[in-house]
Order: structure tokens, then sequence, then C-alpha cells
């Protein structure tokens, strides 16, 4: 863990090893996807996927897996920063940050099994609701 003042902020860079494996199969799995629909499809099957971008080189018509992309992105595996004006430690506070990313996690989960969703409810006239 690192920790940067600037401009009245303080910035603490971490590293989470078991997020490498993770994000790094992720992104396997994604160049793989993307490899299939070139092959399949070509550009027409990438239209609208904006995550599959990401990692393409465009040539005229054709399109291929920018490599360079690639490797600047799995730099970033693990590496998160958390952006804070508080004055707890460094690791206090990337504790902090990862219980309340846990709770929001667990309520999203929570409200997907419940299938909350919104309710409308109308104004109610003398002759019942509208």
């Amino acid at each position: 863990m690192k920790e940067v003042l600037q401009g009245g902020k303080r910035y603490i860079i971490c590293f989470n090893p078991e997020e490498v494996k993770r994000e790094s199969l992720v992104r396997q799995k994604e160049l793989e996807s993307l490899k299939l629909k070139l092959k399949s499809s070509g550009l027409k099957g990438l239209i609208g996927n904006s995550a599959c971008r990401k990692y393409l080189k465009l040539k005229e018509n054709q399109a291929e897996i920018d490599l360079e992309k690639v490797k600047r992105e799995e730099r970033y595996d693990g590496k998160y920063v958390l952006l804070t004006t508080t004055d707890p430690e460094a690791e206090e506070a990337a504790c902090a940050y990862k219980q309340l990313y846990c709770l929001e996690r667990s309520f999203r989960e929570l409200k997907q099994s419940l299938e909350i969703r919104p309710i409308y409810h109308g104004p109610i006239t003398a002759s019942g609701v509208t």
C-alpha cells in the first residue's frame, strides 16, 4: 500500500494479488470470446459491444486484437486507488472500503433474489384507486 497526498486529497494505492488472477482470467475469457466473434461474424458481430472494443485495432474494414493494449491493461491487474479526505491509516481505510464493498454487494444480491422493484402508487380517489 502506498499513500500520495495531492491537492488536499489523499490517494491510497492498493494491491490485491488474488484479484490479479481473477482479472487475468476475465480478460482471457473476453479475448477468447472476441476471437470467436471476429472469426464468425467479423466487425458486424461487435457492433454495440463497447467492452470488446478496448482490445481491438482497426485497419480499414478489418479488426484485430491489439496485443499492446492487452499488455497495458495487464499492468493494472489487482491494483486500485482509494480517494479519501479522512485521517485513518492506509490499512484501516482500505479495510473500511472492503467492508463497504462487501455490504453493497450483499445488498445487491439480496435485491436480486427478492426481485425487488419500484412500485407505483397512484392517487386514491373517492371510488378507490385510479
